[in-house]
């Protein structure tokens, strides 16, 4: 047997030999469809090196995405928002990722180019990056969705 992943549909493909997937190759390409919608995710590390000073900020940050700058990011385009508080040990700073969904790339870049510098400038102000904040941030097509059945 042979296993190979279908490059078409992604799937894992059994072959009773590696004639067999030339012959009678089962996928046919599909149209190339429109992304379902856009993810941005910003993920923030509290690096603080006192701990509860850290964990202070915070626990104050998460209040204000949940109360205030998610529902400003939804206003501006985004679907939905959603706060992930990140796993670790005893030892990790606090780290969080804050995942949005867009409907399209263009809502995405309509609430980058006239939204997101004022709502940055707020939070910024309201937790300057002296306090021990860390960001990064990424985009990308949201490809695939398995609702449960």
């Amino acid at each position: 047997c042979v296993c190979v992943c279908c490059a078409v549909c992604a799937r894992t493909l059994w072959f009773p030999s590696s004639d067999f997937i030339f012959k009678y190759f089962i996928c046919q390409p599909k149209k190339k469809e429109k992304a379902m919608s856009f993810a941005y995710t910003v993920s923030c590390t509290f690096t603080n090196p006192d701990r509860a000073a850290a964990q202070k900020v915070a626990a104050d940050w998460v209040q204000w995405l949940a109360e205030e700058h998610i529902a400003d990011v939804m206003a501006g385009g985004a679907l939905s928002g959603t706060v992930v508080q990140r796993d670790g040990d005893a030892e990790s700073p606090p780290a969080y990722d804050i995942r949005y969904i867009f409907p399209s790339r263009a809502a995405f870049e309509t609430y980058e180019r006239d939204h997101a510098p004022r709502l940055r400038k707020e939070g910024m102000a309201r937790f300057p990056l002296e306090l021990g904040l860390a960001y990064t941030r990424s985009t990308g097509d949201i490809i695939a969705s398995v609702p449960k059945p």
